[in-house]
């Protein structure tokens, strides 16, 4: 992916001219600008990404979180479009200590933010909206199984060096893009 910087000058409140700083991402590909990037996120303590350009996974990774690691992508670069997995508390779940999700709920939020102030669409989808029920083993595996060969290139790069037990959190990342395109359905 390509991306070029562009300026535009704008006035703030005050009637001070600034610069806004913008992206165009320019690809090989016809039609290749930021409305047709999409950015999701499966928030936590090692949040998973996917970037999917024209319905395709064009990269994706982990990271901590907002405050201490963005995504290690060009930084001028501006997402039309985020979404961002929803921490859910279940009734009779699984999860010993609520306050463990209501930590996931914060980098959410902060994630959320970061996007929203940058001015992306930004919106959040529940875990039963986008995968069911399923086992998140099952989830994982029929997630890396909808990407395509170039696709599934991309993710095994991207998950070297990321310890075996964290990487459902990228997959995680990847089965939201390719529910929120349609590729996948629970």
């Amino acid at each position: 992916m390509i991306v070029r910087q562009l300026e535009e000058s704008t006035k703030n409140r005050q009637g001070r001219h600034r610069k806004k700083i913008m992206a165009k991402v320019v690809n090989s590909r016809p039609c290749g600008d930021s409305s047709h990037v999409l950015l999701t996120i499966d928030p936590g303590a090692n949040s998973g990404w996917a970037v999917f350009d024209e319905g395709r996974l064009a990269d994706c990774g982990m990271v901590c979180s907002p405050r201490t690691e963005p995504l290690p992508l060009p930084t001028m670069l501006r997402f039309e479009r985020v979404v961002i997995e929803h921490p859910m508390i279940y009734p009779h779940g699984r999860t010993r200590n609520p306050n463990d999700v209501l930590k996931v709920a914060i980098i959410a939020g902060e994630w959320a933010g970061f996007y929203c102030h940058s001015g992306a669409e930004v919106s959040y989808v529940m875990p039963r909206a986008w995968k069911g029920t399923v086992d998140p083993d099952v989830c994982n595996a029929r997630a890396h199984a909808a990407l395509d060969a170039g696709e599934r290139a991309i993710y095994d790069e991207a998950v070297k060096g990321i310890a075996e037990g964290k990487r459902h959190n990228v997959l995680d990342a990847i089965g939201i893009g390719l529910f929120m395109l349609k590729r996948w359905a629970q």
